[in-house]
């Protein structure tokens, strides 16, 4: 908050007080960093985040070289982290960061897990150099630069959830070497931030919106930032006051297109007037918002689910333009998408696939008081043409029924041809050696029939289950696109005062929709009853976590 305007002798008597303040702080950080290794959970929310970061880092300069580990399991369930296709090998999945909530302590990771999908395999990778712990960051693509994932931002906090810290540190990955690098554009950056989102457009990266957590209130954010990977700037174009733009939120969707970006839906919590009469959530919000402008009415903070849709265009500077020109960039409002889900929803993510957004989940919220809060879930798998703009729904077909040992009849005949093939290939060799009239002695091994070769026997695949059900109802799931597959990476659902975590991976074939196949699937039992009954956590303090902060 901005501070009154006072004379020079108060100014003066400020200073001092904010030097000895300042000297007071430094003595103190030093002792809290010698306790940060030990601290107790309860008493979490003392803790002084800069120093509990640099000893992350500190932690982090222990790995002398990038190593990839395979591991036993799936990597440990958590919410908000980020799940992108490998854009260099088409044989990966990525995973970087988020946090999980077990009712009482907040845990954040900033491990980078690769799942080798034809060995149903997940490896973990070390480096001296990584972000350091997030959740609710953002990461894409690099369009031109096909090898390379840019990440941004994202979110810290104590393990009570009493103090946050946003991060505005910009990385890239190289996803061959898997090797993270923190990059330092001159000039401008944007804002600290998290719940904002990312993509690319030719030699551009694209980012918008987000919110900033203090600790008296949410901040959405609406500002429009672009990195030019070729002349590694970031650059925040000015509008025109009188172009329709974007308001400010979080939790929406960015996909590229071939002329620029798309920006769908979105939440964010605006000023509502106790007053103002019934009707849709967003006429709501500009009526409160006229009305606190001209003092009258209760003001309260309300949740708005955005569900327009913009379209930024962006022109990159001619041939003939000088080094570093910048791009022209204008959004155009666009009308609402046809068929849209209904109800409006928030945390239904998208993943994009040849052109079009594949929609999966999400949850509507309808609540009366900041403390009654009525939320219904969904499962529902949209696709989203953007060039039509209009929405489809996607429903599995059943499998097709195969006959009885149809299928192993079938590699048993195309293994035998096989190994008669070769061996007629073998025999053709050494008819050809002794008409040269070659002397040297002849390795002819021919197997009898029904017998195979060491070297015939092929790998035998895991067999994953495969439902005609979609996974159960959730918001918030991590999706990605490799070669035609939708994959569905856990996700969130909520059951009173008790949040879950989803610890599963489900695929599915968006060519044949046959099917959603269960690639694991683990029962997350991490959560503390007794939360609402301890006095370090009481129930506003949950209330306000589940309300404010899960919309992400």
């Amino acid at each position: 908050m901005a501070k009154d305007k006072k004379g020079k002798s108060d100014s003066k008597k400020a200073k001092l007080a904010e030097k000895k303040q300042k000297q007071e702080k430094k003595a103190d950080k030093k002792s809290k960093a010698k306790a940060a290794k030990n601290v107790d959970p309860d008493e979490a929310d003392d803790v002084d985040l800069d120093a509990v970061l640099e000893e992350y880092r500190k932690q982090q300069e222990q790995f002398l070289k990038i190593t990839e580990t395979v591991l036993d399991a799936p990597p440990r369930p958590r919410s908000w982290g980020t799940f992108i296709a490998n854009p260099a090998n088409s044989n990966q999945l990525l995973l970087f960061g988020g946090e999980t909530f077990n009712g009482s302590v907040a845990t954040f990771f900033n491990d980078l897990a690769v799942y080798y999908i034809d060995k149903d395999e997940w490896r973990s990778v070390t480096s001296p150099n990584a972000p350091l712990p997030r959740s609710a960051h953002a990461w894409t693509r690099g369009g031109n630069d096909s090898r390379s994932i840019y990440l941004f931002g994202g979110e810290f906090s104590s393990p009570k959830q009493g103090t946050f810290y946003h991060y505005n540190d910009f990385w890239k990955l190289d996803c061959g070497s898997k090797e993270w690098t923190r990059l330092e554009p001159k000039g401008k950056t944007p804002p600290a931030r998290s719940g904002h989102r990312m993509t690319y457009y030719k030699q551009y990266i694209i980012l918008f919106g987000g919110f900033q957590d203090t600790a008296n209130s949410t901040k959405y954010l609406g500002d429009l930032w672009i990195y030019d990977t070729n002349n590694f700037v970031w650059h925040s174009p000015t509008l025109p006051p009188a172009q329709l733009k974007p308001e400010p939120r979080s939790s929406f969707t960015l996909l590229p297109n071939d002329q620029g970006a798309v920006l769908y839906g979105g939440y964010s919590r605006v000023k509502a007037n106790s007053a103002a009469g019934k009707g849709s959530q967003q006429q709501q919000g500009k009526k409160s918002q006229n009305n606190a402008s001209k003092g009258g009415g209760k003001s309260a903070y309300k949740p708005m689910v955005h569900t327009d849709c913009f379209f930024l265009r962006i022109v990159p500077p001619g041939a003939e333009s000088p080094a570093g020109a910048l791009p022209v960039v204008r959004w155009e409002r666009r009308k609402k998408p046809a068929n849209a889900p209904n109800p409006p929803r928030t945390g239904a993510t998208m993943a994009f696939h040849k052109g079009r957004g594949i929609m999966f989940g999400g949850v509507h919220d309808v609540d009366e008081t900041e403390e009654d809060v009525e939320s219904e879930f969904f499962n529902q798998l949209f696709a989203w043409n953007v060039d039509r703009n209009r929405f489809f729904p996607l429903g599995l077909r059943k499998p097709r029924a195969n006959k009885k040992g149809g299928d192993q009849q079938q590699q048993q005949r195309g293994g035998r041809r096989g190994n008669r093939q070769a061996n007629e290939e073998e025999l053709l060799r050494s008819l050809a050696k002794l008409t040269a009239g070659d002397d040297e002695p002849m390795d002819i091994d021919i197997l009898p029939p029904g017998e195979k070769d060491d070297d015939d026997v092929t790998e035998v695949k895991k067999e994953f289950p495969v439902s005609n059900e979609l996974p159960h109802i959730r918001f918030n799931s991590q999706l990605a696109v490799q070669d035609d597959v939708l994959y569905i990476y856990g996700g969130t659902y909520e059951k009173g005062d008790r949040e879950f975590i989803f610890d599963d991976l489900y695929a599915i074939d968006l060519g044949k929709l046959d099917g959603c196949k269960e690639v694991f699937n683990r029962p997350n039992e991490d959560w503390i009853v007794s939360v609402l009954t301890s006095p370090n956590f009481p129930l506003q303090e949950e209330v306000t976590y589940i309300v404010t902060g899960i919309r992400r």
